[in-house]
């Protein structure tokens, strides 16, 4: 990628003249592939349309679909206007349609979003009056789009934090941000021979999702090699990733464990015809890393020419701030006393005869400044678990409403606990509160909100934490009973509610006495406090019964 790149647009431009980027669509009705001399051409007859939409320099654009070419195109026709694009996330399944229309329009509404140009089957839940369909033909729109002089630091992507938007936070970044973010990853390991090596990228992961969005932007800006299977039928046959991982000959993927084990799962352990000998770069990350699945996962590819070496591991935020294991080590594991990490707040070596748990490394920063602080603020030693916190030049500015809360004395709190060993971060914990499931993050007003939707639910009177055992996707709501109600029949009601709504199937829905949640003065509810009072067994249904 030339220096004197300094906007998307210019990427595109320059680096179609290259040719050798381009993206192929595994579709349900067979592939669709765009290269990147295609990207340009389709790209410049959009950027037509927007404007004749009437889209400006600074205005927001929202794009609503699934992993099909012209997302792709919308995408780079918006960069090519000016514009900021938003990536709005669609569910694999819609099980509400009214519930999705209403997270919609919360999220677009709160970003601020000038127009929504999406798939036509998923328009009908966006306001007409925002609402162009991408299907539109671009025949009639030959002449080329009088482009703008853009900036570098004109905002290019507002990137939302809510994986099902009930209380959605857009983050701003500008072009040179996202430019950076692929310099970063190619300095940082040049020194590693695997990464320069790595040519042809798989994904399933929806272009709304960091992971999937690189590969609408990967390919055109580095002239690198992009797979895309859409999520939807990866939620089919998950061990579909698998067999098209030897199909394309893939150098490198990424996945989260929950999405990994099911794939291996569901291949079975005598499943023929899969090669993984030309992985050079298998990435684990958007959830907490489960040791177990990392070594069956290797376990599974050994005999099919998988090198455990080319396993590694990220972390890392939209707001700013990533760390990497390094290539060839393979990611390192802990095994550390379960008893003293939960009672004291270290990280000391497993013994016989005590409980263990296993937690894996996620290396170190690529950039900036990485500590692990106590409450007190100051930087913790080695092996002493606290919060994380990033410093660096790619970090977020604040959110689209103006708000920085995560960002103090120039640091982002990420509310991530973890530790440090040897200049290596172990992630203990995920956020207090946020709920991940395949690589998603259900924040808890996304529940609350869905399971208010029940009539006889009053705003308030619900709260949802993560199960106490800490379980990837384990989610728990309590529910006050002010109508009298029969506690079972509302508790299936809340769990209709919120696996349509949201999409995540609750693993414990208790109904309690009114007044039983626990608030502030001021009437915010207090969820670590009811997420303690469930793990003591004091948060419990008002005839003592749950669903």
């Amino acid at each position: 990628m030339a220096d004197a790149v300094t906007t998307l647009g210019e990427a595109l431009l320059a680096g179609s003249r290259a040719g050798t980027g381009r993206i192929t669509f595994h579709l349900a009705g067979g592939d669709v592939v765009l290269d990147e001399l295609a990207v340009r051409e389709r790209s410049l007859a959009r950027a037509a349309q927007l404007q004749s939409w009437g889209v400006e320099r600074g205005d927001i654009v929202g794009v609503l679909g699934r992993n099909e070419p012209a997302w792709v195109e919308v995408a780079w026709a918006t960069w090519l206007s000016g514009a900021a694009l938003v990536p709005l996330p669609v569910p694999v399944r819609i099980r509400d349609k009214r519930a999705f229309a209403e997270q919609l329009d919360r999220l677009v509404s709160q970003i601020g979003c000038d127009v929504v140009v999406g798939d036509p089957r998923l328009l009908p839940h966006v306001s007409p009056s925002l609402a162009r369909d991408w299907s539109e033909p671009l025949e009639a729109r030959a002449a080329r789009p009088s482009l703008p002089h853009v900036q570098p630091d004109d905002v290019a992507l507002i990137a939302c934090t809510s994986g099902s938007t009930a209380v959605p936070k857009g983050i701003p970044l500008d072009h040179t941000k996202m430019l950076e973010r692929y310099r970063r990853f190619l300095d940082a390991n040049t020194a590693g021979a695997r990464w320069v090596e790595v040519d042809r990228r798989l994904t399933w992961h929806p272009f709304f999702h960091a992971s999937g969005l690189q590969l609408v932007t990967e390919p055109i800006v580095t002239g690198k090699e992009a797979h895309v299977l859409p999520p939807e039928r990866f939620a089919r046959d998950p061990a579909l990733w698998l067999r098209l991982l030897t199909e394309t000959e893939a150098t490198t993927t990424v996945t989260s464990s929950s999405a990994c084990d099911a794939a291996v799962r569901a291949a079975g352990p005598h499943a023929s015809g899969i090669d993984l000998s030309n992985l050079k770069g298998v990435c684990f990350s958007m959830e907490m890393i489960d040791p177990d699945v990392v070594e069956r996962f290797v376990a599974f590819g050994a005999p099919r020419g998988l090198d455990p070496t080319v396993v590694y591991s990220v972390y890392g935020l939209a707001e700013g701030g990533v760390t990497m294991t390094k290539y060839g080590d393979g990611i390192p594991v802990d095994e550390v006393d379960v008893d003293v990490l939960v009672r004291d707040g270290r990280a000391v070596p497993a013994r016989a005869g005590r409980a263990s748990k296993r937690i894996a490394s996620c290396g170190r920063p690529l950039e900036g400044e990485l500590r692990v602080i106590g409450q007190d603020g100051d930087a913790l030693p080695e092996l002493h678990v606290g919060e994380i916190v990033f410093r660096g030049p790619r970090m977020m500015d604040g959110y689209v409403d103006g708000a920085t809360e995560p960002v103090r004395d120039g640091w982002l709190h990420t509310g991530d606990l973890g530790y440090l060993r040897d200049g290596d971060l172990y992630v203990t914990g995920r956020s207090k509160e946020v709920i991940v499931q395949f690589g998603r993050n259900y924040h808890p007003e996304d529940l609350e909100w869905a399971a208010t939707r029940v009539p006889r639910v009053a705003t308030g009177g619900c709260v949802a934490f993560a199960a106490p055992d800490g379980a990837e996707g384990a989610a728990v709501l309590a529910v006050e009973n002010t109508s009298g109600a029969d506690p079972d029949e509302l508790a299936a009601e809340v769990r209709a509610a919120v696996v349509n709504a949201v999409g995540l199937d609750p693993r414990d829905v208790v109904v309690v006495a009114e007044g039983a949640i626990p608030k502030a003065a001021n009437g915010k509810l207090r969820r670590l406090a009811a997420r303690e009072l469930y793990a003591r067994g004091e948060l419990t249904s008002d005839r003592g019964m749950r669903a």
